[in-house]
């Protein structure tokens, strides 16, 4: 999880933003839970500090993981500079 200074807007309260990164589970240790566990625990701590929103780039399979805990499909642009 990543916090980093971000412009305000309406209904946010910290100047910042928040990112789940580099989520990854190794195969031998899926379907256990662990994901769901972490993810609700970084929401948690989110929430508990005001924040409004959390966001993160999920796979195929990070989708199945996300979804269910509330996260919605969003759009965001990339354009490489190299």
């Amino acid at each position: 999880m990543v916090i980093v200074p971000w412009a305000g807007y309406p209904g946010e309260k910290h100047a910042a933003r928040v990112w789940i990164v580099n989520m990854y589970t190794e195969p031998h240790a899926r379907r256990r839970g662990l994901a769901k566990k972490f993810v609700s625990i970084m929401t948690e701590w989110c929430r508990a500090e005001g924040f409004a929103s959390v966001s993160l780039h999920a796979s195929d399979a990070g989708r199945l993981v996300y979804e269910p805990l509330g996260f919605q499909p969003s759009n965001e642009m990339k354009l490489s500079l190299r």
